[in-house]
């Protein structure tokens, strides 16, 4: 491919991804914001950490015990997804169920 169709590529991507920032920016201010990056306007970041609980009475159990015990840990949780599920068996007995979380929380200043 001859350099300035490269140049011409890298250019439409720059663009879209200047597209896909401003469509950003609009769903987390609002189109009469008019926010622009570094003008004063409050921006938030969020952290994902992945937990993992086991329950001995059911994955919605686990899920609870998971979300209780990561509220008590870190501050601003907003969500969590299920990643994985699993049991854990013995002798043949299923003896528990393990679910890896996602956890989100907004960082703070």
């Amino acid at each position: 491919m001859p350099y300035h169709h490269r140049r011409v590529l890298v250019f439409q991507r720059t663009a879209a991804l200047a597209s896909v920032a401003q469509a950003a920016q609009t769903i987390l201010f609002g189109p009469e914001s008019g926010a622009q990056p570094g003008k004063g306007k409050i921006m938030t970041v969020a952290r994902i950490t992945e937990i993992s609980s086991v329950s001995e009475k059911s994955f919605q159990d686990a899920i609870v015990q998971g979300v209780e015990r990561a509220n008590k840990t870190l501050k601003n949780v907003k969500g969590a997804w299920v990643k994985d599920q699993e049991v854990t068996i013995d002798n043949g007995k299923l003896t528990g169920y393990k679910v890896i979380l996602k956890v989100t929380f907004i960082l703070s200043d």
